[in-house]
């Protein structure tokens, strides 16, 4: 009996407060409330850097296919990312104000490309066999891509992606052209000689420029002497034969096709 008097004594005993403690009531709160709030999305000054940051990097793709005479120039390249961004900024704060702690950026992106992929089919232009436009749909395309990222915070993303970008547009077709050049294309020469011309020479410095893939052939059109050349040829071999021919000094006419 006395080891359970001196247990419960000190709560008896008068003039001493028994130091118990209940924890505090934590207020009603909404469920998903904190969450919430969390995904209500950027506030109003991120807001307007982020728009005004799109509308920059827009500028910067858009300036390059206004210097060339594109139709989706600085305006439409500007627009494209303002609306990206904008697409992205309200889905986020729409999803995340009611509540839905489980937003998906990845739905946010892909409505924004569908979108877009109407405006890159209204600029491919398709006539007489050939395709127009390509490079323009895909400047869209990317410059939606990189209001999309502003929007969602991934700024260095899209910095990279204007940079390279622009390398793309300005420094590839450099490449392109060299490319075109170091390539073999079907030429055909024409080249117009007296009746009497020495077409023994003409083998000769054919032999001497060692184009192998040209052949020759000759006919005659009234007073003269029409021969045509034919081959696949580079473009250093086709000019190392049009100045053979006019070295001649006899060649009173000369047509070039490529293609």
């Amino acid at each position: 009996m006395s080891e359970r008097a001196s247990i419960v004594a000190p709560a008896q005993m008068p003039g001493r407060q028994a130091n118990l403690r209940l924890p505090k009531s934590a207020p009603n709160r909404p469920s998903g409330a904190r969450e919430g709030k969390a995904m209500e999305g950027p506030d109003w000054l991120v807001s307007i850097l982020r728009l005004g940051l799109s509308v920059l990097l827009g500028a910067l793709i858009g300036i390059e296919r206004e210097v060339y005479g594109k139709e989706a120039g600085l305006k439409i390249s500007v627009l494209v990312a303002l609306g990206a961004t904008l697409f992205t900024l309200a889905s986020y704060s729409a999803l995340g104000g009611a509540g839905g702690g489980n937003v998906d950026p990845t739905r946010i992106a892909a409505q924004v490309v569908t979108g877009v992929g109407f405006l890159g089919a209204g600029a491919i232009i398709q006539a007489r066999g050939s395709v127009f436009g390509m490079t323009t749909a895909a400047s869209i395309w990317i410059v939606a891509a990189m209001g999309t990222a502003v929007g969602l915070g991934f700024y260095r993303g899209a910095l990279l992606t204007v940079g390279l970008g622009g390398l793309v547009l300005l420094g590839l077709p450099h490449l392109e052209r060299r490319v075109v050049f170091a390539r073999p294309v079907l030429s055909r020469i024409k080249a117009r000689l007296p009746a009497k011309a020495d077409l023994l020479s003409i083998d000769e410095f054919v032999r001497e420029l060692r184009i192998q893939e040209v052949r020759w052939e000759a006919s005659q059109e009234g007073p003269s002497t029409s021969v045509l050349f034919e081959g696949f040829l580079r473009q250093g071999q086709l000019q190392a034969l049009l100045e053979k021919l006019r070295e001649r000094g006899d060649v009173s006419q000369l047509s070039v096709s490529r293609g």
